[in-house]
């Protein structure tokens, strides 16, 4: 319930902090007081840290009265009474540190300011020794051939053939592929006897044999259409090259 705000406050504990068990909300009590909000002294704070005392709820009770926080007393719902507690605490804590955050915070717009609409790919060094190492490990990752001295259209082919083929949809639609062929061939069990061959030689061991080779033709026409896919995928790769528009923020025309 307070999870964002007890982070926000560094408390110990926020994920495990059981406001309802009476000990672990006075030693919350007494941890906001010490550490966050510090309105006592460290001498007016001994009734309030003295947790397992019979008074505690009288020192807790003075205490919310000093602190003159609109609505914050005994009567209202616990949860309420954090709620306004950690509220104060955090606003305690913005006003401490409000030099250090309002400078972060110009820091962080000068440096929007400086860098919007620019586009930090347009500052790649295509010649440093780091990116042509990383460009080949993709290129043998992902079997995009290699041409020398032109890392730019390598890096414009690897770009299309990513946005092609490894886009969350063509994932998808490939992991589909892959499930609903594992279902078939669960499915099917496959024997001699379930193959045709055309022809009846009249003699079983020959047709057998024939069914075999069959079998190994349409493996090798299958294995032949796939080098032919994957050689289509390659020469569009190889013959990719998008203009870029960084003020558009996409490739292509």
């Amino acid at each position: 319930m307070f999870e964002r705000k007890l982070i926000a406050l560094e408390f110990h504990s926020p994920n495990d902090f059981d406001y309802q068990d009476d000990k672990a909300f006075r030693n919350f009590i007494s941890w906001l007081e010490n550490q966050k909000i510090r309105f006592y002294s460290i001498e007016d704070r001994v009734d309030l840290d003295s947790v397992d005392s019979e008074n505690w709820n009288n020192a807790l009770e003075k205490y919310l009265k000093d602190l003159e926080i609109e609505d914050l007393n005994l009567e209202i719902p616990r949860e309420e009474l954090i709620e306004k507690l950690l509220s104060h605490a955090i606003r305690l804590e913005y006003t401490d540190n409000i030099e250090k955050i309002n400078t972060f915070q110009a820091n962080r717009d000068e440096f929007l300011r400086q860098n919007s609409g620019s586009n930090p790919l347009e500052n790649i060094d295509f010649t440093s020794p780091d990116f042509v190492e990383g460009l080949h490990r993709m290129q043998r990752l992902l079997n995009v051939p290699t041409r020398p001295n032109d890392n730019l259209t390598v890096l414009q082919a690897i770009s299309k053939l990513i946005a092609d083929k490894l886009n969350p949809s063509s994932v998808q639609m490939f992991l589909d592929e892959q499930k609903q062929s594992k279902i078939e061939k669960e499915s099917i069990q496959l024997t001699l006897d379930s193959i045709s061959t055309g022809i009846d030689s009249m003699d079983q061991i020959l047709n057998d044999a024939s069914k075999v080779l069959r079998l190994l033709h349409i493996k090798e026409l299958r294995d032949l259409q796939t080098k032919i896919n994957e050689t289509i995928v390659n020469i569009q790769a190889i013959t990719a090259n998008p203009k870029t528009d960084s003020s558009l923020g996409k490739v292509g025309v």
